[in-house]
C-alpha cells in the first residue's frame, strides 16, 4: 500500500436529547472512544463521519459544527502490525443523534450512552478525551459545574446513572457524588424520587456519600410516596422523608438538575 503524506480522520462528540454522550469500546484497542475514522476517497468530511458513526454504533447523526482540528505526529502502525502510518490530521465535530438503535460492529465490542456531565466530571475521561473537554469549552469541567452550585437542587431519580449498563451507572453516580462532596459550594438540596430513594438505604454505598453531604448541612430529602412504595423507611441511612410540596417549593426557588 502506498500511503499519502498524511491521513485525514474525523471524529464526533454525539449527544442525544437527554445530554448523553455516545461512546464505543474499540475491539482492537479495548478502550472507550468517540466514533470516527479515516476519510475515504470521494467522501467529504461530513459524509465520512456519518458513515463511521453508522458503522461503529448503528445510529444516524447530523453534524452540527466543527469543534477542533488536531494533528498526531507520533508513529503508529497499521492494523497488520507492521506497516507504519503517516501523521494524522483529525477534525472533531459536534453531532446530534437522529435515529437508530445502538449495536456493536466488527470494530466495536460495546456501545453506550453515557451522561455527559459524569464524563466531564471524571478526570480519567478528561485525560483520555481532551478534545471533548475542548469541545465543551471547559478547561476545568468540574470547576465550571461548581459555578452557581448553591443555586441548584439535584433531583436524584435513580440509584444508577443512565439507561444502559447498571453497574457502569452505579460507578458513574458514585464518582459524581464523590466529586460533589469536594465542592466548596454544595447544592442547595438533594431530593430523591423513584429509585433514587434506594440510594439512601443502608445497603447502598451511595448512602455513605449522601450522608457525608448531609453532614455538611445540605438537606437530603426523600419523597415519602416513593419511600412507602419501596418499603424502605426503616432502612434509610441518609436523608429525611419529605413531601412533593417541599420539592415544588425548592423547584420554584432553585434551578433543578435531574439525574435519571
Amino acid at each position: 500500500m502506498t500511503w499519502p503524506v498524511h491521513i485525514v480522520t474525523v471524529s464526533g462528540l454525539i449527544e442525544d436529547a437527554n445530554e448523553n454522550v455516545l461512546l464505543v469500546k474499540s475491539a482492537r484497542r479495548n478502550t472507550w472512544e468517540t466514533c470516527g475514522g479515516q476519510v475515504e476517497m470521494g467522501e467529504n468530511l461530513e459524509e465520512a463521519l456519518i458513515r463511521e458513526v453508522r458503522e461503529e454504533s448503528g445510529v444516524e447523526v447530523s453534524v452540527r459544527c466543527l469543534a477542533g482540528v488536531y494533528s498526531s505526529v507520533q508513529e503508529t502502525i497499521w492494523h497488520d502490525g507492521v506497516t507504519p502510518v503517516p501523521p494524522k490530521l483529525n477534525l472533531d465535530f459536534l453531532c446530534d443523534y437522529r435515529s437508530g438503535e445502538l449495536r456493536t460492529s466488527d470494530e466495536t465490542t460495546e456501545v453506550i450512552w453515557c451522561p455527559r456531565l459524569s464524563c466531564l466530571l471524571d478526570a480519567a475521561f478528561c485525560r483520555a478525551f481532551p478534545e471533548v473537554v475542548l469541545m465543551e469549552d471547559r478547561l476545568n469541567p468540574a470547576e465550571e459545574w461548581s459555578r452557581g452550585m448553591k443555586q441548584k437542587v439535584i433531583l436524584l431519580n435513580t440509584d444508577h446513572w443512565g439507561k444502559e449498563d447498571a453497574e457502569l451507572g452505579k460507578t458513574l453516580l458514585e464518582t459524581f457524588l464523590t466529586l460533589l462532596k469536594q465542592e466548596e459550594e454544595p447544592p442547595a438540596a438533594i431530593f430523591c424520587m423513584h429509585r433514587g430513594v434506594l440510594a439512601l438505604t443502608e445497603g447502598s454505598v451511595l448512602s455513605l456519600h449522601l450522608r457525608e453531604i448531609e453532614d455538611r448541612g445540605v438537606p437530603v430529602l426523600a419523597c415519602k410516596t416513593c419511600v412507602d412504595y419501596y418499603g424502605v423507611e426503616g432502612s434509610l441511612y441518609a436523608g429525611k422523608i419529605s413531601s412533593m410540596k417541599r420539592f415544588l417549593e425548592l423547584a420554584a426557588r432553585y434551578e433543578v438538575f435531574s439525574i435519571n
